[in-house]
């Protein structure tokens, strides 16, 4: 009653295994005729042999195709339920509930071995039975933050709440499909999945361009003491980046982020027009007093 079947998916996929499943044994039966029936005559030797490959190639088909079907992601997903808000609603952990599951980015994971933290009385109850996927990145645990709604939310935000699918993906089991903001009542992705999708793929993109920017300018390393205030510099493993050159302590401007960071630049570097000098600080000295 709760939960809708994708009944037109399991009807092909029943189809396509009964095809398999019909071709193997026409070819069984069809070898053990050709056995029963004398072979003296040469055609039918010819014709045995035929049938023999025929048949291993129609068992090998059904195998590999069986087994990918089984094994491929999509078919996985798609073999799960579909649940609506109100149905999903019922599986909260609670006494007489069918269950513990929670939604995120409209895939609904069946939670219970982590009922201590999902369950009633747990740390995140607020996740049961329902999808909040912007309050996985946001933090806002009120009624208005408990929300699947994950539009204005940056690029780098969006990374964060696919980084909780794949830790859902990785501890939970997954059981079905949310039906409302992400799928639609056929368990297909709605415009807002499609655009969530978008902002996950520019946030990898960004963090990808992020660590590539950090490898090409490793921070600074750093200390302030009360006597001589703030200290930066140099050195072939400043910023956690090992490298075979040190560099010399630069305010680096990033468009990214519209801040300047303290970074160590190479010698060929120094041209860059995002570049500025620390002051009373000489230009090839690898340790710096920091003014900012």
């Amino acid at each position: 009653m709760w939960e809708a079947g994708r009944s037109n998916v399991n009807t092909t996929y029943e189809m396509a295994s009964s095809g398999h499943a019909i071709g193997f044994l026409v070819a069984v039966i069809a070898i053990a005729a050709f056995y029963i029936i004398p072979d003296s005559d040469p055609r039918i030797v010819q014709l045995q042999s035929q049938v023999n490959t025929l048949t291993s190639e129609v068992v090998g088909l059904f195998s590999r195709e069986n087994v990918a079907k089984a094994t491929s992601p999509e078919n996985v997903e798609d073999s799960g339920k579909l649940f609506t808000v109100d149905s999903l609603k019922a599986f909260d952990g609670s006494k007489n509930s069918p269950g513990l599951h929670i939604a995120i980015m409209g895939k609904v994971f069946d939670v219970s071995k982590g009922e201590k933290h999902y369950g009633p009385g747990g740390g995140y109850s607020f996740f049961a039975g329902r999808d909040c996927s912007k309050a996985y990145v946001s933090g806002d645990f009120t009624e208005e933050g408990l929300i699947p709604d994950v539009v204005g939310l940056t690029p780098q935000y969006m990374v964060g709440i696919d980084d909780w699918v794949s830790f859902f993906e990785k501890e939970y089991t997954y059981v079905g499909k949310l039906i409302g903001h992400f799928y639609d009542d056929q368990g297909e992705p709605t415009p807002n999945l499609r655009a969530a999708h978008k902002a996950i793929e520019e946030g990898r993109k960004l963090k990808s361009d992020e660590a590539d920017h950090r490898n090409k300018y490793p921070p600074c390393n750093s200390e302030w003491k009360q006597s001589s205030g703030l200290r930066l510099w140099c050195s072939n493993r400043s910023g956690g980046i090992s490298r075979d050159w040190i560099g010399v302590p630069r305010k680096l401007f990033n468009p990214g982020t519209n801040k300047w960071r303290c970074a160590c630049i190479k010698e060929s570097e120094l041209h860059n027009p995002h570049l500025r000098p620390y002051d009373n600080c000489p230009p090839s000295s690898a340790s710096c007093v920091g003014d900012a």
